[in-house]
């Protein structure tokens, strides 16, 4: 992404900018109060639209920069959510295929059901000062 300049930087620079030209136009310009009054009021008007022209590039810079990172936002969140249902996907296939490894029929799954039944819990283990077997 490109370096992004400091909008309050440029504005506050034009105003700086134009407050030291005036004073510089004062102290070396040898004309009457009126003429100098009339370029000060020049200057000023002009130091006023280069400040609303420099407000507006940044006013639409901003919302450009907001659209693109909406756009962006909204991709990004799709992307995220087809990641999700895929992984989710996969997720409930292998829970499937593990499910029927260990009992593929009826007849298996009621064996494996009262094989479970006696078995004891990681609670009656530590009990009894045994440790589970992770690979169960």
């Amino acid at each position: 992404m490109a370096k992004q300049t400091n909008g309050n930087g440029m504005v506050l620079g034009a105003v700086i900018g134009g407050i030291v030209g005036a004073a510089a136009a004062l102290l070396l310009a040898p004309k009457s109060g009126k003429q100098m009054r009339e370029d000060l009021g020049g200057q000023i008007q002009n130091i006023s639209h280069k400040t609303k022209d420099i407000a507006s590039n940044i006013r639409s810079q901003t919302k450009d920069i907001a659209s693109n990172l909406t756009t962006q936002t909204k991709e990004l969140a799709s992307n995220l959510r087809s990641q999700a249902k895929e992984t989710m996907e996969e997720a409930c296939d292998k829970a499937e295929d593990a499910v029927n490894s260990m009992a593929p029929d009826e007849k298996d799954m009621k064996h494996l059901g009262k094989e479970m039944d006696v078995m004891p819990t990681n609670a009656e283990l530590k009990e009894k000062g045994l440790v589970s077997d992770p690979a169960q």
